[in-house]
Protein backbone atom coordinates (compact mmCIF):
# COMPACT_ATOMS: atom_id res chain seq x y z
CA UNK A 1 0.00 0.00 0.00
CA UNK A 2 3.35 2.77 1.13
CA UNK A 3 4.61 2.18 -2.76
CA UNK A 4 0.80 3.11 -4.40
CA UNK A 5 0.68 5.78 -2.33
CA UNK A 6 3.96 6.94 -2.94
CA UNK A 7 3.30 6.58 -6.95
CA UNK A 8 -0.02 8.99 -6.34
CA UNK A 9 1.68 11.19 -4.25
CA UNK A 10 4.34 12.08 -7.21
CA UNK A 11 1.50 12.06 -9.60
CA UNK A 12 -0.08 14.61 -7.53
CA UNK A 13 3.14 16.45 -7.47
CA UNK A 14 2.87 16.31 -11.35
CA UNK A 15 -0.50 18.08 -11.25
CA UNK A 16 1.00 20.97 -8.91
CA UNK A 17 3.68 21.13 -11.65
CA UNK A 18 0.82 21.72 -14.43
CA UNK A 19 -0.86 24.11 -12.53
CA UNK A 20 1.55 26.07 -11.70
CA UNK A 21 3.40 26.16 -15.28
CA UNK A 22 -0.42 26.94 -16.55
CA UNK A 23 0.02 30.51 -16.29
CA UNK A 24 3.12 30.53 -18.80
CA UNK A 25 1.40 27.92 -21.26
CA UNK A 26 -1.63 30.14 -21.20
CA UNK A 27 0.59 33.48 -21.65
CA UNK A 28 -2.20 35.34 -19.67
CA UNK A 29 -5.38 34.54 -21.02
CA UNK A 30 -7.39 33.04 -18.19
CA UNK A 31 -9.33 30.44 -20.86
CA UNK A 32 -6.20 28.98 -21.69
CA UNK A 33 -4.78 28.64 -18.17
CA UNK A 34 -8.29 27.36 -17.03
CA UNK A 35 -8.16 24.59 -19.86
CA UNK A 36 -4.18 23.45 -18.66
CA UNK A 37 -5.77 23.23 -14.81
CA UNK A 38 -8.35 21.22 -16.51
CA UNK A 39 -6.23 19.01 -18.78
CA UNK A 40 -3.86 18.43 -15.34
CA UNK A 41 -6.74 16.82 -13.34
CA UNK A 42 -8.39 14.79 -16.46
CA UNK A 43 -4.72 13.20 -16.95
CA UNK A 44 -4.62 12.56 -13.54
CA UNK A 45 -7.88 10.91 -13.49
CA UNK A 46 -7.17 8.76 -16.74
CA UNK A 47 -4.23 7.13 -14.94
CA UNK A 48 -6.66 5.73 -12.42
CA UNK A 49 -9.65 5.11 -14.66
CA UNK A 50 -8.57 4.02 -17.75
CA UNK A 51 -10.53 3.61 -20.66
CA UNK A 52 -12.61 1.86 -21.25
CA UNK A 53 -13.86 4.72 -18.61
CA UNK A 54 -13.69 8.12 -20.45
CA UNK A 55 -12.68 11.60 -19.05
CA UNK A 56 -14.86 14.64 -20.58
CA UNK A 57 -16.13 18.31 -19.98
CA UNK A 58 -19.21 19.92 -20.64
CA UNK A 59 -22.87 19.87 -19.54
CA UNK A 60 -24.81 16.86 -18.50
CA UNK A 61 -28.32 15.74 -19.65
CA UNK A 62 -30.81 14.01 -17.49
CA UNK A 63 -33.96 11.86 -18.56
CA UNK A 64 -36.25 14.87 -17.35
CA UNK A 65 -34.19 17.30 -19.74
CA UNK A 66 -32.59 19.12 -17.19
CA UNK A 67 -29.12 19.99 -17.94
CA UNK A 68 -26.59 20.60 -15.42
CA UNK A 69 -23.92 23.58 -15.76
CA UNK A 70 -20.44 23.23 -17.54
CA UNK A 71 -18.75 20.72 -15.53
CA UNK A 72 -14.62 20.49 -15.77
CA UNK A 73 -13.84 17.12 -15.47
CA UNK A 74 -17.12 14.37 -16.20
CA UNK A 75 -15.72 10.50 -14.60
CA UNK A 76 -17.78 8.57 -17.40
CA UNK A 77 -18.87 4.68 -16.86
CA UNK A 78 -18.11 2.46 -19.57
CA UNK A 79 -22.18 1.85 -20.11
CA UNK A 80 -21.81 5.34 -21.55
CA UNK A 81 -23.10 5.58 -25.28
CA UNK A 82 -20.34 6.34 -27.34
CA UNK A 83 -21.66 9.87 -28.79
CA UNK A 84 -18.44 10.81 -29.75
CA UNK A 85 -17.68 12.99 -32.68
CA UNK A 86 -14.69 13.40 -34.98
CA UNK A 87 -13.01 15.33 -32.78
CA UNK A 88 -13.14 12.49 -29.57
CA UNK A 89 -15.92 14.93 -27.82
CA UNK A 90 -18.99 13.96 -26.27
CA UNK A 91 -21.87 14.95 -28.22
CA UNK A 92 -24.03 14.35 -25.35
CA UNK A 93 -23.13 13.26 -21.64
CA UNK A 94 -26.49 11.68 -19.90
CA UNK A 95 -26.63 11.10 -16.61
CA UNK A 96 -27.20 7.37 -16.00
CA UNK A 97 -23.55 7.39 -17.58
CA UNK A 98 -21.67 9.39 -15.28
CA UNK A 99 -20.00 8.33 -11.99
CA UNK A 100 -19.19 11.55 -11.07
CA UNK A 101 -18.48 15.18 -11.67
CA UNK A 102 -15.33 17.23 -10.65
CA UNK A 103 -14.95 21.07 -10.94
CA UNK A 104 -11.45 22.89 -10.75
CA UNK A 105 -11.68 25.43 -8.91
CA UNK A 106 -7.73 26.80 -8.24
CA UNK A 107 -8.11 29.11 -5.07
CA UNK A 108 -11.58 28.69 -2.74
CA UNK A 109 -9.72 31.00 -0.37
CA UNK A 110 -11.74 33.75 -2.92
CA UNK A 111 -15.38 33.08 -1.50
CA UNK A 112 -16.63 34.56 -4.96
CA UNK A 113 -15.02 31.44 -6.52
CA UNK A 114 -16.18 29.21 -4.04
CA UNK A 115 -19.86 30.43 -4.34
CA UNK A 116 -19.73 29.59 -7.88
CA UNK A 117 -18.19 25.56 -7.52
CA UNK A 118 -21.20 25.12 -5.15
CA UNK A 119 -23.94 26.71 -7.26
CA UNK A 120 -22.33 24.97 -10.28
CA UNK A 121 -22.52 21.50 -7.85
CA UNK A 122 -26.70 22.37 -6.90
CA UNK A 123 -27.20 21.94 -10.98
CA UNK A 124 -25.28 18.47 -11.12
CA UNK A 125 -27.52 17.85 -8.23
CA UNK A 126 -30.71 18.80 -9.31
CA UNK A 127 -30.42 15.83 -11.86
CA UNK A 128 -31.74 12.66 -11.77
CA UNK A 129 -30.81 9.45 -12.62
CA UNK A 130 -33.32 7.44 -14.33
CA UNK A 131 -33.14 4.26 -12.20
CA UNK A 132 -30.67 3.44 -9.13
CA UNK A 133 -27.74 1.32 -9.88
CA UNK A 134 -27.94 -0.17 -6.62
CA UNK A 135 -28.67 -4.00 -6.55
CA UNK A 136 -31.65 -5.54 -5.50
CA UNK A 137 -32.88 -1.28 -4.28
CA UNK A 138 -35.78 -2.95 -2.79
CA UNK A 139 -34.64 -4.11 0.38
CA UNK A 140 -32.29 -0.93 0.77
CA UNK A 141 -33.10 2.11 2.74
CA UNK A 142 -34.93 4.60 0.97
CA UNK A 143 -32.55 7.64 1.95
CA UNK A 144 -29.88 5.10 0.44
CA UNK A 145 -31.57 4.90 -3.37
CA UNK A 146 -32.65 8.55 -3.11
CA UNK A 147 -28.80 9.15 -2.83
CA UNK A 148 -27.94 6.56 -5.67
CA UNK A 149 -30.52 8.79 -7.86
CA UNK A 150 -27.97 12.04 -7.44
CA UNK A 151 -24.87 12.51 -8.94
CA UNK A 152 -21.46 12.11 -7.14
CA UNK A 153 -19.68 15.79 -7.18
CA UNK A 154 -16.92 17.22 -6.07
CA UNK A 155 -14.64 19.93 -6.56
CA UNK A 156 -10.67 20.17 -6.48
CA UNK A 157 -8.78 23.36 -5.48
CA UNK A 158 -4.94 24.15 -5.27
CA UNK A 159 -5.35 26.63 -2.53
CA UNK A 160 -7.89 27.47 0.51
CA UNK A 161 -8.07 30.00 3.66
CA UNK A 162 -5.11 29.37 5.65
CA UNK A 163 -7.39 27.76 8.24
CA UNK A 164 -8.95 24.93 6.05
CA UNK A 165 -11.87 25.25 8.59
CA UNK A 166 -12.34 28.83 7.60
CA UNK A 167 -13.26 27.62 4.19
CA UNK A 168 -15.15 24.62 5.80
CA UNK A 169 -17.80 26.99 7.73
CA UNK A 170 -17.54 29.18 4.11
CA UNK A 171 -19.10 25.92 2.76
CA UNK A 172 -21.52 25.56 5.43
CA UNK A 173 -22.54 28.97 5.78
CA UNK A 174 -23.83 28.68 1.85
CA UNK A 175 -25.94 25.54 1.83
CA UNK A 176 -27.65 27.01 5.24
CA UNK A 177 -28.38 30.31 4.07
CA UNK A 178 -29.61 28.96 0.42
CA UNK A 179 -31.50 26.43 2.46
CA UNK A 180 -30.27 23.29 0.48
CA UNK A 181 -30.98 20.10 2.15
CA UNK A 182 -27.78 17.48 2.92
CA UNK A 183 -28.86 15.42 -0.33
CA UNK A 184 -28.29 18.10 -2.65
CA UNK A 185 -25.03 19.02 -1.05
CA UNK A 186 -21.29 18.64 -2.55
CA UNK A 187 -20.14 15.36 -1.77
CA UNK A 188 -16.44 16.52 -0.93
CA UNK A 189 -13.94 19.67 -1.85
CA UNK A 190 -10.31 18.59 -1.93
CA UNK A 191 -7.99 20.54 -1.41
CA UNK A 192 -4.41 19.98 -2.76
CA UNK A 193 -1.71 19.53 -0.49
CA UNK A 194 -4.68 20.03 3.01
CA UNK A 195 -7.14 17.55 2.79
CA UNK A 196 -10.96 16.44 2.13
CA UNK A 197 -14.17 18.30 3.61
CA UNK A 198 -16.47 15.61 3.11
CA UNK A 199 -20.11 15.51 3.26
CA UNK A 200 -21.86 12.34 4.46
CA UNK A 201 -25.44 13.36 3.86
CA UNK A 202 -27.24 9.62 4.92
CA UNK A 203 -26.30 6.90 7.23
CA UNK A 204 -24.47 3.85 6.29
CA UNK A 205 -21.84 5.57 3.72
CA UNK A 206 -19.14 6.92 6.52
CA UNK A 207 -15.88 5.31 5.86
CA UNK A 208 -14.11 6.11 9.18
CA UNK A 209 -14.50 3.97 12.50
CA UNK A 210 -15.24 6.19 15.79
CA UNK A 211 -17.15 5.91 18.58
CA UNK A 212 -16.99 9.36 19.81
CA UNK A 213 -18.40 11.28 17.29
CA UNK A 214 -21.53 11.34 14.64
CA UNK A 215 -21.32 9.67 11.76
CA UNK A 216 -23.32 11.88 9.20
CA UNK A 217 -23.04 15.62 8.57
CA UNK A 218 -19.77 17.24 7.11
CA UNK A 219 -16.38 16.76 8.25
CA UNK A 220 -12.30 17.57 7.52
CA UNK A 221 -10.15 14.45 6.78
CA UNK A 222 -6.84 15.64 7.35
CA UNK A 223 -5.05 14.04 4.61
CA UNK A 224 -1.79 15.99 4.26
CA UNK A 225 0.27 15.75 1.56
CA UNK A 226 -2.23 12.95 0.26
CA UNK A 227 -5.37 15.14 -0.87
CA UNK A 228 -5.60 13.44 -3.96
CA UNK A 229 -5.56 9.79 -2.74
CA UNK A 230 -8.36 10.95 -1.01
CA UNK A 231 -9.87 12.16 -4.04
CA UNK A 232 -9.28 8.25 -5.48
CA UNK A 233 -10.61 6.88 -2.24
CA UNK A 234 -13.59 8.99 -2.55
CA UNK A 235 -14.55 7.82 -6.33
CA UNK A 236 -13.41 4.40 -5.77
CA UNK A 237 -16.50 4.59 -3.24
CA UNK A 238 -19.27 6.50 -4.85
CA UNK A 239 -22.48 4.73 -5.94
CA UNK A 240 -21.25 4.43 -9.93
CA UNK A 241 -23.65 4.71 -12.97
CA UNK A 242 -23.50 0.35 -12.85
CA UNK A 243 -24.02 -1.97 -10.22
CA UNK A 244 -20.74 -4.04 -10.01
CA UNK A 245 -20.71 -7.73 -8.01
CA UNK A 246 -17.23 -6.75 -6.04
CA UNK A 247 -15.99 -2.94 -5.57
CA UNK A 248 -13.54 -1.11 -7.68
CA UNK A 249 -9.80 -2.23 -7.41
CA UNK A 250 -8.93 1.02 -6.26
CA UNK A 251 -10.80 0.30 -3.40
CA UNK A 252 -9.41 -2.63 -2.12
CA UNK A 253 -5.90 -1.24 -1.77
CA UNK A 254 -7.25 2.37 -0.16
CA UNK A 255 -9.78 1.07 2.07
CA UNK A 256 -6.67 0.90 4.69
CA UNK A 257 -5.63 4.08 4.51
CA UNK A 258 -5.45 6.15 8.04
CA UNK A 259 -5.87 10.30 8.21
CA UNK A 260 -4.22 12.29 10.08
CA UNK A 261 -7.40 13.71 11.95
CA UNK A 262 -11.00 13.98 11.49
CA UNK A 263 -13.31 16.99 12.60
CA UNK A 264 -16.84 17.21 12.73
CA UNK A 265 -18.11 20.51 11.23
CA UNK A 266 -21.70 20.36 11.22
CA UNK A 267 -25.10 19.64 9.07
CA UNK A 268 -26.11 22.62 7.03
CA UNK A 269 -29.92 22.05 5.86
CA UNK A 270 -31.26 19.72 8.13
CA UNK A 271 -34.22 22.08 8.68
Amino acid sequence: MEDLKQIIRRDAQEVENQFESASVQGRGTPQEIAEFREHALQGFLRNYFPFPYRIAKGGILDHTNKRSDSIDCILINPVHPYTINRYEKFKVILADGVDAAIEVKPDISSISELHRGLTQGLSVKALRRARTPLLLPQRRPQELVEYSLRLPYFIFAMKAKKDIRNTASDVLDFYEREGIPPLDQADAIIVYGRGVIANFPIDGIFPWRTTDMATTGWFFEDWQADALTGLLFKLARIVAAKATMGPPILDSYLRSLQIASLIHLGTPGQG
